[in-house]
């Protein structure tokens, strides 16, 4: 695990489209068919503390359990070193692993971009899926 520290200004007009404080948030990418729901926990998501990054992986009501998945860690419009989650599958298309958000005085705004790489779609480029979101 990597931990990123910010290069400039931490503001961003980011429009917030995952209200993780409330529970998990779902995005369908429709050039694979599959939905990726991302957890993070324990909720509140607070800066500075380990937290639980958790991605569930469905193409219709099947897992995807061949996934190679990672998620990139930044805050919107703003240059920063890499904060990178790698996850495990954990059985039945759940993949997790643990990182930390960083603390910026200046903004709350995050976002996760899972990168879901099948093992089965060999040379293909990995899909991405985004989430934005506050931290506490």
């Amino acid at each position: 695990m990597l931990t990123a520290m910010p290069l400039g200004s931490c503001s961003s007009d980011a429009v917030i489209d995952c209200a993780i404080d409330r529970g998990p948030c779902s995005t369908h990418l429709s050039e694979t068919g599959i939905t990726a729901t991302l957890d993070i926990t324990p909720r509140p998501a607070e800066a500075m503390k380990t937290l639980v990054f958790r991605i569930d992986l469905k193409k219709g009501a099947l897992p995807v359990t061949d996934g190679e998945v990672s998620l990139g860690l930044s805050m919107p419009g703003m240059t920063m070193a890499p904060n990178t989650v790698t996850l495990a599958h954990r059985g039945g298309g759940m993949y997790e692993g643990r990182g930390v958000i960083v603390k910026c005085p200046s903004g709350d705004v995050w976002q996760a971009e899972a990168r879901i790489r099948r093992v089965s779609a060999q040379g293909m480029q990995p899909h991405r899926a985004r989430f934005t979101f506050r931290v506490k």
